[in-house]
């Protein structure tokens, strides 16, 4: 199903998937620098420097420390998990959703904005970690969105970077409540949703393949210059 319900998140996800970097870019193997990201998110991105020796987890290596650190500041802003929620199932995060986020090129810096927030972030670890009982076993996670101020710091950096329009980090940060009063990812509003589907459902059939979630966007932006089908 289409995840997104407006043409200014259709947008915003389309400039996005127009970057030329992305966080698969800066992946090094036999890199010495690791983060542990846990792959169940649901409300919020939890990442560690260390493993925790949990089977959900993926590990990311870099070749430097400065990179992980904006790295992991990027996977917990608003933006990275409002995108996840537009590809991803609401659930757990992928490899390839993760991979193919875009990165600015300004973190190959040691001195960058995102390193320095990175830093902090990981190093106030142990004040927001969480824990719950999952199956009898303890689990721990890090809730850094609990540190708003400095996700808002994250998402302005990259929401000038990247060049979104009419994007706020405060109405980014709505997509991590479960508690939502508003259209979210999933529920186009009422009036456009049977022709959006139709649309693309027609799409989808004349090319006769698989298709990307960008194409399909980029089909529904083109009818809605010219027949103004979407109401936001």
């Amino acid at each position: 199903i289409f995840p997104m319900g407006g043409k200014e998140e259709i947008k915003r996800f389309l400039k996005l998937k127009e970057q030329p970097m992305k966080i698969k870019d800066f992946i090094c193997d036999d890199g010495d620098y690791p983060l542990f990201v846990v792959k169940t998110a649901r409300y919020y991105i939890s990442a560690f420097r260390s493993n925790l020796g949990r089977k959900n987890m993926m590990q990311l290596r870099f070749e430097n420390p400065w990179i992980r650190d904006a790295i992991h500041a990027v996977l917990v802003s608003n933006l990275f998990f409002w995108y996840w929620r537009v590809v991803g199932n609401g659930f757990q995060i992928t490899n390839k959703q993760l991979l193919d986020f875009p990165m600015p090129v300004i973190i190959n810096n040691e001195d960058s904005e995102l390193s320095s927030i990175g830093r902090n972030l990981m190093d106030i670890s142990e004040e927001i970690s969480v824990e719950k009982i999952n199956a009898g076993k303890v689990m721990t996670n890090l809730r850094f969105d609990d540190r708003n101020h400095k996700i808002t710091e994250i998402d302005n950096i990259l929401i000038k970077h990247f060049g979104l329009q009419n994007t706020f980090s405060n109405d980014l940060a709505k997509f991590k409540s479960p508690l939502l009063k508003q259209p979210i990812p999933g529920e186009f509003v009422d009036r456009d949703r049977d022709l959006v589907f139709r649309i693309a459902k027609e799409f989808i059939q004349e090319a006769g393949r698989d298709v990307f979630l960008e194409e399909l966007y980029e089909k529904i932006i083109e009818e809605d210059s010219l027949n103004e089908i979407l109401s936001i």
